[in-house]
């Protein structure tokens, strides 16, 4: 699954009815301190909407903020 930052839920709608189609696949939620509760919550009613059954809210890495940092 590529990495998003999340802005445009229709795109964020046809990247998670794609991972549907990959077996056993996690979704890795994980919100940096700019997002917003709303953000927040947009992203749990597209996993319920696109019917994702596994899915976990985690931390950013440090190597996840340095690739943020780069953009």
């Amino acid at each position: 699954l590529p990495e998003m930052v999340v802005g445009d839920a229709a795109r964020l709608r046809q990247v998670l009815l794609k991972f549907q189609q990959t077996p056993g696949g996690v979704v890795l939620i994980k919100p940096t301190n700019q997002a917003s509760y709303q953000n927040l919550v947009d992203v749990l009613d597209e996993m319920n909407i696109t019917g994702q059954r596994k899915y976990a809210l985690v931390d950013l890495s440090k190597a996840d903020k340095e690739l943020l940092a780069v953009r």
